[in-house]
């Protein structure tokens, strides 16, 4: 890349960064119960929390065009949504993909051969406001688009103990709340989020130190762990009632999501597997194909 455009991005990004610390000050200013309060506090939230890849997609491969259905949806509350659905083999379950905060489904490709070379069904569902869904994305909004992505399946004859939830990311906390609702069949997080104060710090502290904000790390910190949310993505607080089998992945070298997170969640289910890695990239999932492969293969 021509080191003019690149430092014209990182530019537009500083300044990005900075503006999410500036409503991050204000939404902390934000109090009270009144409908106005709770508007304005959702709006600085959304804003924080969701960052959607609608136009920067990456290049659909001809073997992951050529499989998969493309399915539109409309939620209760009559968004509508994109997502893409391949059936599984013969007596092989169904996984419905939830993907991270900033991404999109076609970033995942390679997931999604994985599970095709596994005989497996897939479902890549959008978010509303996400790659051609859509709507505005939120907490709820995204639990909402899950459960139409459930129903979709059991409108087709699937049911819930023959799906299998996986969700990275932010899209860990899709998984969980989905796995409440639902008697599925498995979930498999990858690089999951604790709560969202948890997952705010963490990335924040990698903008620290892209940024060189040293001097304002503490002050930071006690911004995000001191506000109070009306969303919370309170992964940790959920995780102990679900009761299918769970799998937890993380990489220990993740500099966007702290592996710390994970060991939380395993800590509040016991019954949970933990997988630690020393090498993987947030932004890559080859590192955690074999661990899902096995875990899969072991599901009764």
């Amino acid at each position: 890349m021509n080191p003019f455009k690149k430092l014209f991005y990182l530019f537009i990004w500083y300044i990005f960064v900075v503006c999410k610390l500036f409503v991050l000050i204000w939404h902390n200013f934000l109090s009270g119960k009144s409908k106005v309060s709770r508007y304005f506090k959702i709006k600085a939230e959304n804003f924080l929390f969701f960052s959607p890849r609608v136009y920067k997609v990456s290049y659909i491969k001809k073997e992951v065009k050529s499989s998969y259905e493309v399915v539109r949806l409309f939620t209760k509350d009559m968004v509508k949504i994109h997502a893409e659905f391949l059936e599984p083999q013969e007596g092989k379950p169904v996984v419905i993909f939830f993907h991270g905060q900033s991404e999109n489904i076609t970033k995942w490709q390679e997931t999604f051969l994985f599970l095709k070379r596994q005989g497996l069904g897939a479902l890549f569902l959008s978010y509303r406001g996400h790659y051609k869904s859509a709507g505005r994305p939120s907490e709820e909004g995204l639990y909402t688009d899950a459960e139409t992505a459930v129903e979709y399946l059991f409108s087709k004859g699937y049911k819930a103990e023959n799906i299998i939830l996986w969700g990275r990311s932010l899209g860990s906390a899709v998984a969980i709340e989905t796995a409440l609702k639902y008697n599925v069949k498995a979930v498999i997080l990858e690089s999951p989020i604790s709560n969202i104060k948890d997952a705010a710090f963490s990335v924040f502290s990698r903008y620290i130190k892209i940024f060189k904000f040293l001097i304002l790390r503490n002050f930071i910190k006690w911004l995000i762990l001191n506000t109070e949310y009306l969303q919370n993505f309170s992964n940790d607080e959920k995780i102990g009632r679900v009761t299918c089998p769970i799998l937890i992945m993380h990489a220990k070298n993740d500099e966007k999501i702290s592996f710390e997170q994970s060991e939380k969640l395993s800590r509040n289910n016991p019954s949970a597997k933990l997988v630690l890695v020393e090498k993987g990239s947030h932004d890559k999932a080859d590192w955690c194909y074999p661990t899902v492969k096995d875990f899969i293969e072991g599901l009764n």
